[in-house]
This record gives C-alpha cells, sequence and structure tokens, in this order.
C-alpha cells in the first residue's frame, strides 16, 4: 500500500497498484481520483490543465472548483446519478475554467466507486476545445454549403442504386413536387423515362459509368415530371465510392430553350442556305437563258445573213461569180444548222437525263481502237488551226463494255474544248493507259488553263468558270455538265487538273468490268452518225 496518504484519505484502501499509477502518468488525458469529492490522484496531464506545474498541488481540493457553474449540475448528475442507479460509468461534455481563467472544452468520463460508506470516483478529461472548433466550422460550412447547393438553380441529387436519398429543391420542383419528402426514398425511374438518351437502363449505364474510373460522365437525359411532362436536362453524373452501395451525384439542368434555340439557328442556317442556293440558281438560270438566247440567235443571225447575201449575189452577180459566193455561203449557213443541233441536242439530253430517260447502249468493243479513230478523225481539222494533236497507248487492245456512240461524242466534246482554249502554236495530247481494273484516258493541252479553286465548277450545269472569257469563246455552258454525266453513266469518273496560263488535263477514269445500271441500258437505238458528221456537229462553235 502507498506509504504518507493522509489517514484522512486512505488513499491504500483504493487498492490501485502503483503500476497503475504509472500507466495513468504516461495518458496524454488528464486521469483524477476523488474521494468524496476530494483529488487524492492526479497526472501530469491533468495539472497541465488545471494551470499548476505539479500534480501534488492537486490533492485535497475538489474538482467542482474548476467546473463552469453553468454546467455544474449536469457535471454533478453525470457522476453521482449513474452511481445511485448502479451504472458503472458516464461520460458528459462540459467546460471548466482553469487557474488562469482560461476555458476549454472537455469530455469528462467517469466511474463511480465506494469505500465503506464513502463516495469515490475515476475522472478521465479530455480537452475537446480544438476538435469542438473544428466540428463548428464544419458544421458551418456544411450549412454554407447545404445553403448554397438548396439556392442553386441547378437540380442536385444523390442516389443510392435506385433510390433517391437526397434532392436539392430545384430537383424537388424539376421532379414536379412541392417537398424533399415527395421525393426522397422514391425510385429514379419514376422521374427518369430515358436515362441516359442512348441506354436501355440504368444498371447498363451505371456498367460504363464505372468502367470510367469515377469521371464525370456528361450527356443529355430526359425528365418525367409528375403531371407528365417532359424536360430535356444535360446531366453530370459523379460516381462516389462508398463501401458496397456506391452513391452517385447528380447535377442536371434544364437545357430545353437552348435545345430549342440551337435547332432554331439550324433551321435559321439551312433557310439562309437554302434561300442562298435559290438566289445563286435563279442569277444561274437568269445568265444560261441569257446566254443561250445568244447562242441561238448568233447563227440564226448569220444563216439569215447568209440568205440575205445569196438574193443579192444571186439578182446582181454574173453567174459565174454566184457559184463560189453562194458554195461559201451555203456553207456557212450549214455550219451554223450544226450548231443548233448541237445546242438543241444538248439541251434534250441533258433533260432526259435529269428525267431518267437517258439510255445507253453498251457493246463489247476494243475501246482503245474507238479512242484513237476518233482523235485522228479530226487530226486535220485541229492541226489547220496550228494545233499539234497526239496519240498515245500503253494497250493496243482493251475490251470491255460501253457505248461507243457515246464515248465519242465525249471524245470530241473534250478535244473542241481544248481546241477551242488553245492558241497557235499549241499542244493536244491524247493518252489512254490500263492500270488495275480500270481505264484513264487523258485529253491534254497547252491552253490558258483554269485558276485554282475553280477545277470543280467547271462540271456544274450552266456553268462558266471565267465570263469575261467565256464572250471571246462560244459555248452554252453545259457541255462538260453533259460529259460528266455520260461518264457517270458508265460507272466512272471524270477530273480536271489544270492551272492558269499553264494548260489542262482531262481525265476520264473507267472501270473495265463493269456492270451498267439496267435503267440506263437499251437496245443499240441511236441513229448512227458518221464521224465527219459528229465532228461538223461538236465543232460547229469554232471558226477559222
Amino acid at each position: 500500500m502507498e506509504e504518507g496518504l493522509s489517514k484522512s484519505i486512505p488513499f491504500s484502501a483504493i487498492n490501485i497498484e502503483k503500476a497503475h499509477l504509472n500507466f495513468a502518468d504516461m495518458m496524454p488525458y488528464a486521469v483524477f481520483i476523488a474521494l468524496n469529492k476530494r483529488i487524492i490522484y492526479c497526472n501530469e496531464s491533468g495539472a497541465r490543465l488545471i494551470g499548476v506545474s505539479d500534480p501534488i498541488e492537486m490533492k485535497g481540493r475538489c474538482i467542482e472548483e474548476f467546473i463552469h457553474p453553468r454546467f455544474l449540475n449536469d457535471y454533478e448528475s453525470a457522476t453521482s446519478i449513474p452511481f445511485e442507479k448502479g451504472k458503472i460509468s458516464s461520460s458528459i461534455e462540459t467546460k471548466i475554467i482553469n487557474l488562469a481563467g482560461i476555458t476549454r472544452d472537455v469530455e469528462i468520463g467517469s466511474s463511480p466507486f465506494s469505500y465503506n460508506g464513502d463516495y469515490g470516483v475515476y475522472l478521465i478529461i479530455r480537452d475537446i476545445t480544438n476538435s469542438n472548433k473544428i466540428k463548428k466550422s464544419l458544421k458551418e460550412s456544411e450549412e454554407k454549403y447545404r445553403t448554397l447547393v438548396e439556392m442553386l438553380p441547378d437540380a442536385i441529387c444523390l442516389r443510392s442504386k435506385n433510390r433517391l436519398i437526397y434532392a436539392n429543391m430545384a430537383a424537388v420542383k424539376n421532379f414536379g413536387c412541392n417537398k424533399p419528402e415527395e421525393v426522397v426514398g422514391k425510385d429514379i425511374t419514376d422521374f427518369i423515362t430515358l436515362y441516359p438518351s442512348n441506354k436501355s437502363g440504368i444498371q447498363e449505364y451505371e456498367n460504363e459509368l464505372r468502367q470510367k474510373g469515377y469521371i464525370p460522365f456528361r450527356e443529355d437525359c430526359y425528365i418525367k415530371k409528375i403531371n407528365g411532362e417532359i424536360l430535356l436536362r444535360e446531366t453530370a453524373v459523379k460516381l462516389i465510392p462508398n463501401g458496397e452501395e456506391p452513391v452517385y451525384l447528380v447535377i442536371s439542368r434544364d437545357i430545353s430553350e437552348r435545345k430549342q434555340t440551337e435547332e432554331l439557328k439550324k433551321r435559321m442556317e439551312k433557310n439562309t442556305k437554302e434561300l442562298f442556293e435559290v438566289v445563286e440558281y435563279d442569277k444561274m438560270r437568269t445568265e444560261f437563258f441569257s446566254n443561250i438566247s445568244h447562242e441561238f440567235r448568233t447563227p440564226l443571225n448569220v444563216m439569215l445573213s447568209a440568205l440575205q447575201l445569196s438574193s443579192i449575189v444571186i439578182k446582181d452577180s454574173p453567174a459565174s461569180e454566184c457559184r463560189d459566193k453562194i458554195g461559201n455561203y451555203m456553207k456557212l449557213m450549214k455550219q451554223n444548222c450544226y450548231r443548233l443541233v448541237r445546242l438543241v441536242n444538248n439541251l434534250i439530253d441533258i433533260s432526259k437525263i435529269d428525267t431518267g430517260y437517258f439510255n445507253i447502249s453498251p457493246e463489247e468493243c476494243n475501246i482503245v481502237s474507238t479512242i484513237e479513230d476518233i482523235t485522228l478523225s479530226v487530226k486535220e481539222f485541229i492541226e489547220n488551226k496550228g494545233i499539234t494533236l497526239t496519240f498515245d497507248t500503253d494497250s493496243e487492245e482493251i475490251i470491255m463494255m460501253y457505248d461507243s456512240d457515246i464515248i465519242k461524242r465525249i471524245m470530241l466534246n473534250l478535244l473542241s474544248n481544248a481546241l477551242k482554249f488553245t492558241n497557235s502554236p499549241g499542244y493536244i495530247t491524247v493518252n489512254v493507259w490500263n492500270k488495275e481494273n480500270k481505264i484513264f484516258i487523258s485529253v491534254k493541252d497547252t491552253g490558258i488553263g483554269v485558276p485554282k479553286g475553280k477545277e470543280i465548277l467547271i462540271f456544274d450545269r450552266f456553268q462558266k468558270v471565267d465570263k469575261s472569257l467565256s464572250r471571246d469563246h462560244e459555248g452554252s455552258g453545259i457541255g462538260l455538265s453533259l460529259v460528266k454525266s455520260l461518264v457517270e453513266m458508265h460507272g466512272g469518273s471524270i477530273r480536271l487538273n489544270s492551272s492558269y496560263c499553264e494548260g489542262s488535263e482531262f481525265i476520264m477514269e473507267l472501270p473495265k468490268n463493269n456492270y451498267l445500271d439496267e435503267k440506263i441500258i437499251n437496245e443499240k437505238s441511236h441513229v448512227h452518225q458518221s464521224n465527219l458528221e459528229r465532228i461538223n456537229i461538236e465543232f460547229s462553235d469554232i471558226y477559222f
């Protein structure tokens, strides 16, 4: 037993070993033992809490001296009533005032005992001043965030599995309810009709979200209100790990008006584009009819003038002079008749293609021979204008299905176009080569060329790339458009490589084993034309 203790405070009677007291001295909490409300033991932590330098100074003092007066009754109830009711321990949060007059928040744990009718108590006191400050700060922060969340116009929800466990007022109102109690605990599928819009259900959606590694996931979804109204929402979802039952934070906002605005903007852009296209088409059509009127009027005027001159010659000139002059006038009228035939043919064929009534009559022939024959047939005509024409091929024979009359017409159009825009001295080269399962046909010239960026426009219907230039060269502006359509009917394509003042090259690409559309195939029905007649028609707007 401990020696030297006062007889009135029989500490030895408490039956606490010295080892226990040494352990109490090591504790970071204040430890007190009181008998009949008088302290008989205090560790160093207790001394520091009260504000004394030596624990011995606390012996004999009453612990109630340091309890804040406002909490004294609570302390007495916590340390005496449990004993009376047979409890072995209790705890209370209270305040103490140390010797320096500083108030501290403490948590007191007590365990009562008795000795020979005297009342004793073991006390462990923990200073919780700092933790209370932290709790208070956290609570204030929580209240601020809660207030902020409640004030936000965006709907914020928490859900576990399919059950809503929290919803702010914005979310409550979005669901068409008035109080959170009407939402919390409900199944989310009561409100989400399509969640998300491109998934079959929430389970698939959650699996995808887990695979994303807790990365916030954003998309549109549809909210169904209690009254059946559907709202389009932009939704961000965050997966919050929470043991076996993860919690999803869902933030959404109404984007119905924004979507309507976007749709309206798209419609306006579409309408503006269509209006622009209509205006451009109307402008192009006006220019075309102005040009086509000129194209019709010019040969008619030439023929009318030739007829008038013929009448004068017949009337006023001797018979020996009439023959030569009348012959020239007849030749001029014939050429302009061909020109009118070419123009009318092109217009009719364009109309047939647009309405789907234009048919081709393919046969199995040697396309190299066809290209070579039609090229050589215009060699004299072209070289009379001071232009050198050459033909080259890497294959003497390529048998394939094609309409020979149409291919000849295409070639004559390309050759006349090259001749029209090539000045003397110049060169026109026709080349045919075989590559893989395709045939390539090139018509290349050293003419004026086409400005960069306008190569595609040259194939547009009624389009002339340079209108100032076109005044010096006859043409309706539909020839190359017709060529493109005829090539495509053979399952091929045509493109232009050109640079301004550096010449042009038209490259036709045709499939060797082409399976032509039956809708555009017809038995051979074209009226047969000789190469000479074709040349006269296609070259009719080129004058010497």
